[in-house]
């Protein structure tokens, strides 16, 4: 009898601890990628690992009063042709990791509209279109609070990166 409760309860503890590992491996891994941290995990979970800052591609997400909210990047897939704009709230941002309205935009020269995707976001926002030998502007807003709230807005207004 007590070798059959040892057994028992051996197999109780490994189910449980079985059970704790896919768990714990199941929250890793469906972990959000809006859970990036610096600009190279943002721009590698919103873009792809092929993807790099383009020269004059950064700018601060300001608010009116100064208040740095994050960031918004433009990158470029040479194995693509695509641009991706990235808008990320930087680590020591107070909004950084909660949900609040956050905007990446792309705007391709002579093609008409602007290329906007944004929702409540903990981390980031991107907005991937392809771009080869096309001129391109780009920018971004992260608000205070989800749907609104104070902005934060910053943008490179020009057409550039025409490669």
């Amino acid at each position: 009898m007590l070798g059959m409760t040892k057994r028992l309860w051996r197999k109780v503890a490994t189910g449980a601890a079985v059970t704790a590992l896919m768990v714990v491996g199941g929250l890793a891994a469906t972990a959000s990628p809006a859970a990036a941290h610096t600009e190279r995990s943002a721009i590698d979970a919103a873009c792809g690992t092929s993807y790099n800052v383009v020269s004059d591609g950064r700018r601060d997400v300001r608010t009116a009063a100064g208040a740095l909210y994050g960031y918004v990047v433009l990158t470029y897939s040479a194995a693509t042709g695509n641009n991706c704009v990235v808008t990320y709230k930087h680590a020591g941002s107070p909004y950084h990791g909660v949900s609040t309205r956050t905007v990446a935009c792309l705007q391709l020269q002579g093609q008409g509209g602007t290329n906007c995707y944004g929702d409540d976001f903990l981390h980031w926002a991107e907005r991937i279109r392809y771009a080869a030998g096309v001129c391109v502007r780009y920018w971004g807003y992260i608000y205070s609070q989800p749907g609104g709230g104070t902005s934060a807005f910053g943008i490179r207004d020009a057409y550039a990166n025409c490669g």
